[in-house]
């Protein structure tokens, strides 16, 4: 890997050397991952609005999966497979949940 001119004192020419060897392992690394045929679990969303624009799915960081279908929000939990009810609208609006 090239590396930075020897009057450069600054901390620059550290980091410049090390992102270049660090591209260059990284190329030659290969890495495979198994990709299953079949899925893990089948998710049955019958009122989910068919938008592209609204934001009706979302992941968090403690493993739920809040997901909006109509007038009314859920949340799963992956870890204990609970679901629980978190808002409704009321079947008798025409609104429904958008991001």
């Amino acid at each position: 890997p090239p590396q930075a001119a020897q009057w450069d004192n600054s901390h620059l020419r550290v980091l410049y050397s090390q992102n270049q060897m660090g591209n260059s392992f990284k190329a030659n690394k290969q890495t495979h991952r198994h990709i299953p045929q079949a899925p893990e679990r089948i998710l049955d969303a019958p009122s989910l609005v068919d938008d592209f624009y609204l934001n009706l799915l979302d992941w968090s960081s403690t493993n739920n999966l809040a997901i909006a279908l109509r007038e009314r929000v859920f949340c799963w939990n992956a870890v204990d497979h609970q679901v629980h009810e978190l808002v409704d609208l009321g079947r008798d609006t025409d609104n429904y949940v958008t991001s």
